[in-house]
């Protein structure tokens, strides 16, 4: 994994599996999982997007925008964590903050004599709350092969 990494994913989505036998879990239950376990080796990886409790809701987009370009600019792997309810229906992709953080972590942005280079890209499927991932894959519709399910 690379050294500095960004997670994309819907905060409050807690149409997933609960983690510990916790009700209460959201798909952010799962990113603090993941951040823990990669905490045991912090010299070799380094979380750079928001931390539990930073909100951002009450800034400006393009503040926002500013604030995620920051944290990606220096980042080589952004994960995104696949959830039941990441898609807010009805808004537009362009209006969403996910699709804008994969689009940006593609690109090549430059900064005085420095060129970011794009991001390797991972999609983690998150289990729904029965622990299913039908939501993702219908076998009747996918002619995408097998799949492996690791929980």
């Amino acid at each position: 994994m690379g050294k500095n990494y960004f997670i994309s994913y819907k905060y409050h989505d807690n149409q997933v599996h609960a983690l510990h036998g916790n009700s209460q879990t959201t798909v952010r239950s799962y990113v603090d999982e993941l951040i823990n376990h990669l905490k045991l080796s912090p010299e070799q990886h380094r979380y750079r997007g928001e931390y539990d409790g930073e909100d951002l809701n009450h800034l400006e987009e393009s503040t926002i925008e500013k604030k995620l370009r920051d944290k990606l600019f220096h980042t080589s792997l952004t994960l995104i964590f696949i959830s039941p309810g990441m898609k807010t229906p009805y808004l537009a992709e362009k209006d969403q903050w996910i699709p804008w953080e994969v689009s940006y972590s593609l690109r090549n942005p430059t900064r005085e004599d420095y060129t970011s280079g794009s991001n390797a890209l991972l999609g983690i499927v998150l289990p729904d709350v029965h622990g299913q991932y039908t939501y993702f894959i219908n076998s009747s519709t996918c002619s995408c092969g097998k799949m492996t399910y690791v929980s």
